[in-house]
């Protein structure tokens, strides 16, 4: 088995399903993908064959969880991430759609305090909370102030 990278900086995708097979043309354009390819066929043969989340790991230093926009996960969930990734393994967790869009920043408090008590799971690997709004939703500083604060 090769050595995983060791990158030298924060590298983040959104999302971490990881291709179980990667085409010669892909390969052809980034050699570098071969290390990629070696790691899953070793993660397939191997009887503790990695999580994507954990073979994603090896690679990159972050990813973006993406689907709590659309839902909300177990603080399980969370730890079980927590725990499948290295110390310096970042999570930047998506706020969730209902407090952006449907609420719009404005009373939202129960949803958001649900929304913390799930993603600390994620203690020390919690990243930053990504905060995507409408763009129907014009800047309103009271309640910008209110919801940041």
């Amino acid at each position: 088995m090769s050595q995983p990278l060791t990158p030298s900086l924060i590298c983040a995708c959104a999302g971490w399903n990881v291709p179980s097979l990667i085409n010669e043309e892909l390969l052809a354009q980034f050699p570098s993908l071969a290390q990629v390819q070696d790691e899953i066929n070793f993660s397939k043969d191997s009887e503790s064959a990695l999580t994507h989340l954990a073979r994603y790991a090896q690679f990159l230093t972050g990813v973006e969880i993406d689907s709590s926009f659309y839902r909300s996960h177990l603080p399980s969930t969370y730890a079980r991430w927590r725990n499948s990734v290295p110390a310096e393994f970042r999570f930047s967790v998506k706020v969730p759609k209902a407090i952006t869009h449907v609420l719009r920043l404005k009373n939202c408090d129960y949803e958001l305090q649900k929304f913390i008590l799930e993603t600390s799971r994620l203690e020390e690997k919690l990243g930053c909370l990504l905060i995507q709004l409408p763009p129907s939703l014009p800047f309103d500083h009271g309640i910008t102030h209110k919801f940041l604060c």
